[in-house]
């Protein structure tokens, strides 16, 4: 996608779309290198360069890119709670590489969100508590999600709160919920948090 003796228009969407069509292809060291081109032309990323780079997280097993992209978003000056979007494809790239201490310090800012979040960024947070074995703040959210605030969970919702209790040895809990919830969620038994999130 580099044309030689052509100037880069150095705006921050022209960078994105050019990492994302690298990272589609999994060009992986192409797209850091326009990463680090961005930065020379004097723009930092936003919260779509930086949901482009975890996303790449998921699909790379390059471990030097890999080690750039976790670099760059402990440094990073963009909030990734500040958008539901990006806040999900990093907590998921968490998740997914078992970096438990970067995912536990990010659960932290979650918990201190003014907003609570919608139901689809809510299931990445009950999945991420489950990965750090956080099964009592997996069924505070549930609550509060569920009574407190009144919002209707989706099967992978139902999904995620289900393989909570079950890993952390409450089946009880899980079958409770699933009768509580039968016939009032789509697709009911058949969400896996696991595949679906």
């Amino acid at each position: 996608l580099r044309v030689t003796g052509v100037q880069t228009c150095a705006l921050p969407i022209s960078y994105n779309c050019i990492l994302n069509a690298h990272v589609r292809s999994r060009n992986f060291r192409e797209a850091w290198s326009w990463f680090e081109e961005m930065r020379a032309d004097g723009l930092q990323e936003d919260v779509y360069t930086v949901s482009t780079l975890a996303k790449a997280l998921k699909l790379c097993r390059d471990e030097e890119f890999s080690a750039k992209v976790l670099r760059m978003l402990d440094t990073t000056a963009v909030d990734v709670t500040s958008d539901e979007v990006v806040l999900s494809v990093v907590l998921d790239a968490f998740v997914r590489l078992k970096d438990f201490r970067r995912l536990h310090a990010l659960v932290v800012q979650v918990k201190e969100m003014k907003a609570f979040p919608p139901v689809a960024t809510i299931n990445t947070i009950i999945k991420a508590l489950n990965s750090l074995k956080r099964i009592d703040e997996v069924m505070e959210l549930w609550h509060v999600m569920v009574d407190v605030r009144a919002m209707a969970p989706n099967d992978i919702s139902l999904g995620c709160v289900v393989d909570a209790c079950v890993s952390n040895g409450r089946p009880a809990e899980a079958m409770a919920i699933m009768e509580a919830w039968k016939g009032r969620v789509p697709q009911i038994g058949r969400a896996s948090c696991r595949e679906r999130v």
